[in-house]
């Protein structure tokens, strides 16, 4: 296979395009079985083109619509980081707890995570700290050395905040 160079205004024309289409598929055949695959798609163009209010009202359309969809981890997890980078504590918690509910999604381990930096962001560090313990045990008993790897540092930080209070932030 042949790599192919392509500047960023052509990788834009392509991504429009995509949603282009996305948006043509979901009109002509909503009901479609791979619909909630395709909002997803359209979703994560509209992240890669940089229209994130487009992205994220795609991601809400996804979690409306399809509850049970397998993409639907993903839309959580994209609105929660949306929501925490806006400082929207409360609404981010609500979507990575959420996120968290899908034992079978890769992203599980990922909302937790960002479940214990919300409450982190609330003040709530012994939260963070239960969460955190919680996320490295079960990582450290399935050898998901990935989850130990961004998860540790935090926890040894959010710990240390706990047992000296008074050197916190």
């Amino acid at each position: 296979c042949e790599f192919v160079d392509m500047d960023e205004t052509e990788s834009r024309r392509w991504l429009r395009n995509a949603v282009a289409l996305y948006r043509s598929i979901l009109s002509s055949a909503p009901d479609h079985h791979r619909a909630d695959e395709v909002m997803a798609y359209l979703g994560l163009a509209w992240l890669e083109l940089g229209s994130t209010e487009q992205a994220m009202d795609a991601f809400r359309t996804l979690i409306d619509r399809y509850p049970d969809s397998p993409w639907t981890p993903d839309a959580y997890i994209h609105l929660g980081e949306y929501l925490f980078a806006k400082g929207s504590f409360e609404e981010a918690e609500w979507a990575f707890t959420r996120a968290g509910q899908f034992p079978d999604s890769r992203h599980q381990p990922y909302a937790w995570y960002m479940l214990a930096w919300v409450h982190y962001s609330r003040n709530r560090t012994e939260a963070a700290v239960a969460l955190l313990r919680q996320l490295v045990q079960g990582a450290k008993e399935q050898g998901k050395e990935d989850v130990l790897t961004y998860a540790l540092p935090d926890l040894m930080r959010f710990n240390a905040e706990v047992e000296r209070p008074h050197e916190a932030r």
